[in-house]
């Protein structure tokens, strides 16, 4: 109750002022549920409609249930989390960000993926003449960066001109698994092949260096992952776990390869095929990029949720 009336409904004040005075119509939450409480609280006191935009794949804990019926339409990433939500609440409810129900799935801006600073790139990281995968995302607990670092040990035991890039860091999350994957490269003699880049802006850059992109994600609730479609866009094959959200953008076998959860020596397995095969390798990386554009152009899904807003508004 004092988190409440310290934190929330100071919030909750200042969102219906701004509600009222603008004259808004449509209130868009652009996360999950627990976050989104004041903006969801506002828009029904202030009598106006309330979407709520879920970019996690879980089941809903109990606020969320109850604040679950203050919401006008909820859209979702992907299959999993549709049917999950189905569970909860009126079907008509919930839009699926998925072709044929009624939105395209969340899309990333194609016209921007081309190769832009690649020389200046690889001179960063001096990786010039070598093999280069990555995965890329927040490091913390649940998105594969260890199980990476022991792939990559497989690896290195029999491909020896590879270098492993892990791009971003510990924001907004606990250092002690960063701490800890860290310690886990000096411990296996790592480190002139593991580069850790720090939190990166340019991502489309690094992305465009690469040879390989792995998403290793394991327990994390994802929703549709970015960078797996940045990675396709820009033509890269794709290793990814075969979690709720990343399965249904990479293609088994024809844009790269799921694995299980996990499953290191897979893992290895898979980055070394694609090494030992280039020219498989490109052929996944451009059937990679027709499928980026045929789903997951932005322009799509621009429209259909302007289209979400204007059902809204009749």
């Amino acid at each position: 109750l004092i988190f409440f009336i310290k934190n929330v409904l100071p919030e909750i004040l200042k969102l219906c002022f701004i509600i009222k005075s603008n004259n808004i119509h449509v209130v868009h939450v652009n996360n999950n549920i627990t976050l989104g409480i004041p903006a969801i609280i506002a828009s029904k006191l202030c009598r106006v409609n309330c979407i709520c935009h879920i970019r996690e794949t879980r089941h809903l804990i109990k606020r969320e249930l109850f604040f679950l019926k203050f919401i006008n339409k909820i859209i979702v990433l992907n299959k999993h989390a549709y049917n999950i939500y189905s569970k909860y609440t009126h079907m008509d409810v919930i839009q699926r960000m998925f072709n044929g129900i009624p939105l395209a799935y969340d899309g990333i801006d194609l016209k921007n993926s081309v190769n832009l600073n690649k020389d200046e790139t690889l001179n960063e990281f001096e990786t010039y003449n070598v093999k280069l995968v990555a995965v890329a995302g927040r490091i913390i607990e649940g998105k594969g960066q260890k199980e990476f670092i022991l792939a990559a040990k497989e690896v290195l035991k029999i491909k020896c001109g590879v270098k492993f890039l892990i791009i971003g860091d510990s924001k907004g999350g606990d250092d002690s698994y960063f701490k800890g994957i860290k310690q886990l490269v000096n411990d296996n003699f790592l480190e002139n092949n593991i580069i850790f880049t720090g939190w990166k802006d340019d991502i489309k850059n690094i992305l465009s260096i690469l040879d390989i992109f792995v998403f290793s994600s394991t327990t994390f609730p994802e929703g549709l992952p970015n960078s797996i479609i940045e990675a396709m866009a820009l033509k890269k094959p794709v290793i990814s776990t075969s979690i709720p959200g990343p399965d249904e953008i990479v293609l088994n076998n024809v844009t790269g390869f799921l694995v299980e959860p996990g499953d290191i020596k897979t893992m290895a397995e898979k980055i070394i095929y694609l090494l030992d095969n280039p020219d498989i390798s490109k052929k996944m990386g451009e059937e990679g990029r027709k499928r980026a554009e045929e789903l997951f152009d932005i322009r799509k899904t621009v429209r259909n949720i302007e289209s979400l807003y204007n059902e809204l508004l009749i």
